[in-house]
């Protein structure tokens, strides 16, 4: 299902700019509108091509587990992460009393006041930069294999 630029009109007829429709869907992908000023139609026409790549790319989106990505990943001169410092709990040094024992199904009730929570640094990368990471270890991967089946 591919995007498509579309003009709009007033009931009277008058030109009022274009704006962008997916195939097979009856409303407007958004509400902006697009002029035919050279700049406008120019943004239109790079909008509408991102658009459309993304829908080439999706179709070849593979699995964060995917060997590809994983090989992505796991190579340390791919997006190296930086490090900052992060308090975390000490597992070793704290002493957890619990009400209800953690299992598989239940997380556990530890409870507060009796136990003792020691914390510690340690250099952690930041959730949204992994996030990131991994993003885009997955779009370089879609992008190889749309290109091989395109």
């Amino acid at each position: 299902m591919a995007y498509q630029a579309v003009s709009i009109y007033t009931l009277d007829g008058q030109f009022l700019g274009y704006g962008l429709k997916q195939d097979g869907v009856d409303k407007l992908h958004n509400n902006n509108l697009w002029t035919d000023r050279p700049e406008d139609v120019a943004d239109l026409k790079a909008q509408l091509g991102r658009l459309n790549e993304a829908i080439d790319i999706r179709a070849y989106w593979p699995n964060v587990r995917d060997p590809e990505v994983e090989a992505l990943l796991t190579n340390p001169e791919f997006e190296p992460l930086k490090l900052s410092a992060v308090e975390v709990v000490d597992e070793e040094n704290s002493l957890f009393v619990w009400e209800e024992e953690p299992s598989d199904e239940s997380p556990g009730k530890m409870d507060p006041d009796a136990s003792i929570i020691a914390y510690k640094f340690v250099d952690a990368p930041a959730p949204t930069d992994v996030q990131a990471r991994v993003k885009k270890a997955c779009e370089i991967v879609a992008r190889q294999r749309a290109a091989v089946n395109g």
